[in-house]
Order: C-alpha cells, then sequence, then structure tokens
C-alpha cells in the first residue's frame, strides 16, 4: 500500500498569492461596481456614471484575469479544484447545487 507524500496532489502548488497589480486591478473593479451602484439611485441624468463603472469594471477584471493567467504554468489548470469544500460533496456544494 502506498501513501502521498505530502504536497503530490496535482493543486498543491499552485500560486495562490496576489501581487500588487491584481490588489489594484480588485481595487478599481471595486471603484467601478460602487459608480453602477451610484448610477442606480440617479432618477434623471446622464447615464456616464453608469458606463464609467462598468468600463472601469470590465478594464480591472481584464487586468486581474490576465496577470493571474500568465503567472501559472500553460496547460490544463485543475489547481486542487476538488479539493475545496465548494466543490467537493461538501455541504457548500449541496447548498450551491440545490439552489
Amino acid at each position: 500500500m502506498t501513501t502521498l507524500a505530502t504536497g503530490s496532489l496535482v493543486g498543491s502548488n499552485y500560486p495562490d498569492k496576489m501581487d500588487w497589480l491584481q490588489n489594484t486591478a480588485l481595487g478599481v473593479f471595486s471603484i467601478g461596481l460602487l459608480f453602477v451602484f451610484i448610477s442606480g439611485f440617479q432618477a434623471s441624468g446622464s447615464r456616464t456614471i453608469m458606463f464609467t463603472g462598468i468600463a472601469l469594471a470590465v478594464v480591472a477584471l481584464l487586468f486581474y484575469f490576465l496577470r493571474t493567467y500568465y503567472k501559472t504554468p500553460p496547460g490544463v489548470r485543475i489547481n486542487g479544484i476538488w479539493h475545496r469544500s465548494a466543490t467537493s460533496r461538501g455541504l457548500i456544494a449541496w447548498v450551491t447545487g440545490v439552489f
């Protein structure tokens, strides 16, 4: 019978650290969502705040995702997805699946 050594799982060495560009992109994304939220309370007026917020959110997410995927090696990205409680038949997975 063999035993698995620590760190021998497929997604165990996934770099989960965020750098300053990813943190900045998430901050800009939050500001974009705030602009969209604020534009929902305007009864009348221009829609520039809403479109600015949507544009900020899209550009920020583009920077975040590109930076995230450029830091990983090419190929299939499993990244230990089946070892998390949200996707491995845990309580969160059942709640998500049922609702």
